[in-house]
């Protein structure tokens, strides 16, 4: 049995239209912060073909999805203590935690001890809160993705757990919960944009915040509860859902390249249909479980897998610390001819990939492991 047979035998449980749409998210990701290794004379013709939808916002869709797939299990087969919830935490953190704090102590590292500078790090990053209620500091710019995810991972169960004891009905504690968190971020972005002058800030003061951005996990949250309660409609219309989701992307797409400063439409509503997108596509790959396509199933699989270790990796490690240290040694400059800057892109994805892959086999796989023996 040859390398790709072994591996998708071995992941064969996985579902295949998942892995695609989270390789279709940190695909979105890498390529976009791509940009900035080009010169700025590139980057009007590398983001033309670029689909306006965030790849973060994908992974928010897939991460509430799944963990309110495991809530909603958790509700139907027990008794929802806290220890049950606490139990959930661990498993959740023990995927999650390492590898970010393994990145950040890798970078405060290099930050201090190799290239000497102060930079803007603070020890909030170790608690998420880097970012809670304001725009993160510059440096480990990514992680506000991961602040969001975590403050989620709390808070969202927390709730459901509260409304619990005082409703003693857990599916209609998990209905009010999954309201709460559609509305009220919502409610709060907008306070903020008709409350903040420098409007132009929308991705710093409002995009990359904890607190406003809780609603886009929610939407894969109402797929969880969807797939749950009303499988026969989540088989009926995924089609149909998919090919609306096709439609919006494209309408966004035409609508950021026409009106690009809208900044109301960017601070307050884009993240709405964004994650409505994602929502929309859930049906349709939820259900596409496996695919004869071996090569074809080993690519996303594969991807979908370091997927985590390339958002972690791409941007402040590989562009910020290893690009600047190794293109000097190569006599390639972002600043040179067509050939040079091909080099240096093509160099850009190959070491995403190999770093993430050994991230992935070292390091976070072995702790997954680990995770599972508890």
């Amino acid at each position: 049995m040859n390398f790709i047979s072994k591996f998708n035998k071995t992941h064969e449980k996985r579902i295949f239209g998942l892995d695609i749409l989270r390789s279709l998210a940190i695909l979105l990701v890498v390529y976009g912060h791509g940009v900035y290794v080009l010169p700025k004379s590139y980057k009007f013709y590398y983001l033309l073909p670029f689909p306006y939808i965030d790849g973060v916002s994908v992974f928010f869709v897939l991460s509430g999805f799944l963990i309110g797939g495991i809530l909603i299990k958790i509700l139907q087969k027990n008794e929802f203590t806290f220890k049950v919830l606490f139990d959930f935490w661990i498993r959740r953190w023990f995927r999650t935690i390492p590898n970010y704090f393994f990145v950040l102590i890798l970078l405060i590292a290099f930050q201090y001890l190799i290239f000497n500078e102060k930079g803007e790090f603070n020890f909030s990053y170790f608690l998420f809160a880097q970012n809670l209620i304001h725009g993160s500091p510059s440096f480990f710019p990514e992680s506000w993705s991961l602040s969001v995810e975590e403050w989620f991972y709390l808070s969202f169960p927390l709730l459901t757990y509260g409304l619990n004891i005082i409703l003693k009905n857990k599916k209609k504690a998990l209905f009010i919960s999954l309201l709460f968190f559609l509305i009220t971020p919502l409610l709060l972005r907008t306070y903020c944009y008709f409350t903040t002058e420098n409007h132009t800030e929308w991705s710093t003061n409002i995009q990359k915040v904890v607190i406003y951005r809780l609603d886009s996990l929610m939407y894969g949250v109402l797929g969880a509860y969807l797939f749950t309660y009303k499988i026969e409609l989540w088989n009926k219309h995924k089609n149909l859902m998919f090919s609306l989701a096709i439609l919006i992307v494209i309408m966004l797409t035409i609508y950021t390249r026409i009106r690009p400063k809208d900044y109301l439409f960017l601070s307050i509503y884009q993240y709405n249909i964004e994650s409505i997108v994602s929502f929309l596509s859930l049906p349709f790959f939820s259900l596409l479980k496996v695919t004869t396509y071996k090569y074809l199933k080993f690519i996303f699989t594969f991807i979908a897998i370091i997927s985590y270790s390339m958002y972690l990796l791409n941007l402040t490690f590989i562009q910020g610390v290893i690009m600047p240290k190794l293109l000097p040694v190569l006599h390639l400059s972002q600043q040179g001819g067509f050939l040079s800057v091909s080099i240096i892109y093509f160099l850009y994805w190959v070491l995403v990939i190999f770093t993430s892959y050994y991230l992935y086999k070292y390091f976070e796989y072995p702790l997954t492991k680990l995770r599972d023996k508890f």
